[in-house]
């Protein structure tokens, strides 16, 4: 009974790690998009 709850415990952590990485792979993504917009507009101007 007790190894279940843990385990639980730890597919819960997981899955929030998977949405913690997700969301922290969303934004780096759209840092560099932003700078790239950034320096293209920089260079072509």
């Amino acid at each position: 009974m007790e190894r279940g709850s843990q385990l639980r415990k730890t597919s819960k952590n997981a899955s929030f790690i998977c949405l913690q990485l997700s969301a922290m792979k969303d934004l780096w993504s759209a840092h560099i998009h932003m700078n790239h917009d950034r320096l293209w507009l920089r260079l072509h101007k």
